[in-house]
């Protein structure tokens, strides 16, 4: 926000916040990325591969390398941690295997890491996977693993490929009830589709995209969701890389109309008028300042 608004104030709040979160790492029980150690070290590895701190990404995230190793290694826990939860361990790792030296001990021991945890996630392929939920969630199971797996491809091509091979005839038959839902289904399952080439995906692709209502979702469906988690700022995400599906012109349409819903929304009064709310809310990936963040992003590249 500081680097958006051209506010210094931002970043004295930045560099405190930083500060207690490092010192508070010790007591965070917690692993998942909205809330826990998987979340502060992607944060953490994002502050500074883009210059926001300066630091040594193996060094400053050791410790909570150290915390999801054990919690893969050890079978009773990690085998029966929710595939959601899985899922999100795989993406840290690969994010960190990124940073490591070639052929150094912790290169290797992300690898076998990603290997493990690819080979438990493709044994739990079930029905949880294409279970669509009655309201949009982020979290929806299908689009998150298709989403994952395409962060695979560069290390696994081949196994992502069988693997994905395997379960597309269930893809194929998918058509989610939401428009929303379908919106993240085409994002994830043209992400991959880019890189590998699935037979019959991409004319799977193209019925998503007949079959989604922009409007139906900004009027209708996410009208009052203002957070990034369960509501409209995920469209405009998803929109922003689909132009070649909506056309361009259209996807600038549906996003000033999004962010004209946002600004518009009455939660800002609610979070001004509700102190419990406004602590309750106050998550990037769950609150209002991932949804500030994209509202100064949108006005900055109008500019």
């Amino acid at each position: 926000m500081s680097r958006l608004s051209g506010n210094s104030t931002y970043n004295l709040y930045a560099e405190q916040l930083i500060d207690d979160i490092i010192a508070g790492i010790g007591n965070t029980k917690n692993y998942n990325i909205e809330q826990g150690l998987a979340g502060i070290g992607l944060g953490i590895d994002y502050l500074i591969e883009n210059d926001h701190v300066k630091g040594n990404n193996n060094e400053v995230l050791e410790d909570i390398d150290n915390a999801l190793f054990k919690q893969t290694c050890y079978p009773d826990i990690y085998d029966n941690m929710s595939i959601s939860l899985q899922l999100q361990f795989l993406y840290y790792f690969i994010v960190r295997l990124k940073k490591q030296n070639a052929d150094g001990k912790n290169e290797f021991l992300f690898r076998e890491l990603i290997i493990h945890a690819v080979n438990v996630i493709s044994e739990r392929i079930n029905s949880e996977l294409f279970e669509e939920q009655g309201i949009f969630d982020i979290k929806y199971p299908l689009p998150q693993y298709l989403f994952v797996a395409g962060a695979c491809i560069k290390l696994y091509k081949d196994k992502v490929y069988r693997m994905l091979k395997e379960i597309s005839p269930y893809i194929l038959s998918k058509i989610p009830t939401l428009h929303a839902n379908r919106l993240y289904l085409l994002y994830s399952m043209s992400k991959i589709n880019s890189k590998l080439e699935i037979e019959k995906w991409d004319n799977h692709i193209k019925m998503l995209a007949r079959e989604t209502d922009i409007d139906f979702i900004i009027e209708n469906e996410l009208v009052g969701n203002i957070f990034f988690s369960d509501g409209l700022p995920a469209i405009y995400m998803f929109l922003s890389e689909l132009p070649e599906y909506f056309g361009k012109q259209e996807v600038t349409t549906y996003k000033n109309k999004i962010v004209n819903k946002i600004e518009d929304s009455s939660v800002w009064k609610i979070l001004l008028e509700n102190e419990k709310y406004l602590k309750r809310k106050c998550g990037l990936f769950s609150g209002y300042p991932g949804t500030s963040i994209l509202i100064q992003k949108h006005y900055k590249s109008e500019n």
